[in-house]
């Protein structure tokens, strides 16, 4: 075989080769497109609110219900029966999780919630906003990976997934959002502390060299 056949041949091998990639390169992208879409379609907002656009959030689980809502100054406070101190970045934790929720995974509909949890769900939370309107999310049943919960929307008959991470922002109490600040004191600062309890009883904590005696 001579020289000039050898390299004709070599050449018709990297045309081939060439050929074949961009075949391949043209059949996968439409696939890559369908997924980039499916994507888009399953992760959907859930509770597409702006921030500005919203008068109150409430959770409701059952046993425990925690409104949050926006006070004329505009500052967001749990509706509470007493007036006390609020930690307001695990305030706005729930407020603004409401603001990017998204979803997961769309299950599609189904014929019966109840297998999801949703029929008697484990929490319902609404979104009201400044126009009066609303929008409600139903949260049941852990998935089997348990890393997300299924939930539906008031609007949409479709169930879908979200990340418990996400919605455990919700789940919390008042109490859990109460402020622990007490004026910067600290043991290190701290003389003496007067405590009267509901009986009357009288009781004095003080500071003796860095050790706290109860009398």
């Amino acid at each position: 075989m001579n020289r000039w056949l050898r390299i004709g041949i070599i050449v018709a091998v990297i045309a081939v080769l060439i050929v074949g990639v961009v075949l391949l390169r043209g059949r996968e992208a439409p696939a890559e497109s369908a997924m980039s879409d499916t994507t888009r379609e399953e992760r959907v907002p859930l509770l597409a609110t702006a921030q500005a656009n919203i008068d109150s959030v409430e959770i409701d689980r059952g046993d425990d219900i925690l409104t949050i809502a926006r006070g004329e100054d505009n500052t967001f406070t749990p509706v509470f029966e007493y007036d006390i101190d609020w930690e307001q970045s695990e305030v706005m934790r729930v407020v603004n999780t409401a603001t990017a929720l998204n979803s997961v995974r769309k299950i599609g509909e189904v014929d019966d919630l109840s297998e999801f949890g949703l029929a008697d769900p484990y929490a319902v939370i609404i979104v009201t906003r400044t126009d009066g309107t609303s929008q409600t999310l139903r949260v049941g049943d852990l998935n089997p990976g348990r890393d997300s919960r299924y939930v539906v929307r008031d609007d949409d008959p479709a169930v879908y997934t979200a990340y418990v991470q996400r919605l455990n922002n919700f789940f919390v109490t008042a109490e859990d959002l109460r402020s622990r600040d007490v004026g910067g004191i600290t043991v290190a600062n701290l003389q003496t502390l007067d405590i009267a309890n509901v009986d009357g009883r009288q009781i004095r904590v003080e500071n003796c060299r860095s050790r706290m005696t109860i009398r």
